[in-house]
């Protein structure tokens, strides 16, 4: 047989065999629930998995989907073994124990995707009615850090995880965790003076999309770098909210091309709460500055 046909034939052969192990697959129609029924359709295009963190040398997290929530397991990197993260129908009876956290609360916050942990894992950060508390994993109640007025926004621990941060109405804080005692950092903060919050502009189009958080811890824990950001010179921008059956109206401070930015400003604050220092930016030009990248040395 000439060496075209044969190649030819052997093309046909593989394509018979897939075809018929296609056909084979295909042991039913579909119907209009496996397309659009909520509770019953066929999800085609698979769930990627996400939200993977390093653990330690031999393991790292995962928030494996489950049903109402997620479970946060530890995967063993070389076996692959599985095992919680953290008892999480002990974290759920604990806070079902707070005043005002109903039982649907408890379940959902115990298996919460966004849970804020320290750095060894082994506690983790819950808003609980604008309110802040921190919950030790395998203990019978967390701890409440906040009880001012105000939502605290952008919370996070110390690299030590002995202090947790976050910024409340325009000001960042500080809260020790034994005991929990808060204090200000900033303080002429408000709507349009944010420190250590990003703005749209500098979420949306220099530190990414969903992060609004605008400081960042020392290695050591003894101070933050933030960033002030002063959106007077921005002009307002109007928006329908049509999410809602009842459309809304937003105000954002948003430049378009042409408008200022926000006044930026880089400042050094120590844990302690001693005054501010401010970086001197002044060799750069006051034209359009923006500050798009802010890390520690070493030293």
């Amino acid at each position: 047989m000439p060496l075209l046909n044969r190649r030819a034939w052997t093309v046909l052969a593989l394509l018979s065999a897939m075809l018929s192990t296609a056909a084979g697959a295909q042991d039913r129609a579909l119907t209009i629930d496996d397309l659009y029924n909520p509770s019953t359709s066929v999800n085609f295009g698979g769930r990627p998995i996400s939200g993977l963190a390093w653990l330690n040398d031999a393991h790292y997290i995962w928030p494996r989907p489950g049903a109402g929530g997620v479970d946060w397991v530890k995967v063993n990197a070389t076996s692959g073994a599985v095992e919680p993260l953290f008892d999480a129908a002990q974290m759920e009876a604990a806070l079902a124990k707070l005043p005002a956290v109903t039982p649907g609360e408890a379940e959902r916050l115990s298996r919460s995707r966004t849970l804020i942990f320290n750095a060894d894992k082994t506690a983790a950060l819950l808003t609980i009615h604008d309110d802040l508390y921190h919950y030790v994993f395998g203990t019978d109640r967390p701890t409440r850090l906040t009880s001012q007025n105000g939502e605290e926004e952008v919370p996070s621990y110390s690299p030590n995880g002995r202090l947790v941060s976050f910024v409340r109405e325009g000001n960042l804080f500080v809260v020790d965790l034994e005991p929990a005692r808060e204090r200000a950092l900033t303080t002429d903060g408000g709507p349009e003076l944010r420190n250590g919050r990003l703005d749209w502009v500098y979420e949306e189009e220099l530190y990414g999309r969903g992060n609004t958080r605008g400081y960042w811890w020392s290695p050591d824990s003894s101070s933050l770098a933030f960033l002030q950001l002063d959106q007077r010179p921005v002009p307002e921008f109007t928006v329908i909210d049509h999410l809602p059956y009842r459309l809304g109206i937003e105000t954002w401070d948003y430049p378009k091309a042409g408008d200022p930015n926000p006044l930026v400003k880089l400042g050094i604050a120590s844990a302690a709460g001693s005054p501010v220092k401010w970086a001197d930016t002044g060799k750069y030009s006051a034209v359009d500055f923006l500050i798009v990248n802010v890390a520690w040395k070493p030293d």
